[in-house]
């Protein structure tokens, strides 16, 4: 998995950045500004970060747990973008989005930590 951390970051970015630009031109149909497309990068490089070191350190249950949590918040980001036409679902969905990505990056970690406690334990 070491070698392929690059690509599948890149991948998970690439990805990120086509959903953000889907979810907000096709579905909300909001015209993006130089602000806001600096901000869904800055959003796409910290998943696909986190995705490149989970799969650089082979964590493959942390990384199942993070990309999980990274599936959850783009439905709901969807969901709710499609659900009104309301100016406010715009920043609900992506306040949503980014708390749920945010809670799936600590639970994932605190899972890795108890994954390393317990494959600690074992070797004592």
């Amino acid at each position: 998995m070491k070698k392929s951390a690059p690509f599948l970051a890149f991948g998970i970015f690439a990805l990120t950045i086509a959903l953000f630009y889907i979810a907000y031109e096709y579905v909300f149909y909001v015209n993006l500004f130089n602000e806001n497309l600096f901000g869904l990068v800055v959003w796409s490089l910290f998943v696909g970060l986190i995705t490149f070191v989970y799969s650089l350190f082979d964590r493959k249950f942390g990384l199942g747990v993070f990309l999980i949590s990274y599936v959850v918040a783009f439905i709901f980001l969807f969901m709710t973008f499609s659900n009104t036409d309301n100016t406010f679902a715009n920043i609900t969905g992506l306040l949503s989005f980014i708390f749920i990505l945010l809670g799936g990056f600590i639970f994932s970690l605190v899972t890795e930590g108890i994954l390393w406690f317990i494959r600690k334990k074992k070797h004592i």
